[in-house]
């Protein structure tokens, strides 16, 4: 997952056109952009994976995006953290609860 996050953002410091779209960021955008990025991940060897675990990978993916973006410097960072609480509700919140909560769904082992 961290190379990935690494791709990403040498991407987008490498990418002035990338930078000029992601200085323009709206919920939209920033919705597209995530759920592309956990549809890929997803797709990549999860054949034998559970459902619960696709959706902690999903949520961490999330997660990951808005920190990514969030320390470019392209988009002002409370923007975009807005962003990541807003997409976590609306695409993640009913499942955690069904699953009994942040502190179920992320328990350690």
């Amino acid at each position: 997952m961290i190379r990935l996050g690494d791709d990403i953002h040498e991407k987008i410091k490498e990418n002035t056109v990338l930078q000029q779209q992601l200085s323009n960021l709206n919920y939209n955008m920033f919705e597209k952009l995530t759920s592309g990025v956990q549809n890929l991940v997803g797709q990549r060897g999860q054949a034998t994976a559970s459902e619960e675990r696709i959706q902690r990978q999903k949520i961490a993916w999330a997660f990951e995006v808005t920190s990514r973006l969030s320390a470019t410097g392209v988009v002002q960072r409370r923007r975009v953290l807005s962003f990541g609480e807003l997409y976590i509700q609306q695409h993640h919140s009913a499942w955690v609860q069904q699953h009994g909560g942040w502190e179920e769904v992320f328990a350690v082992d």
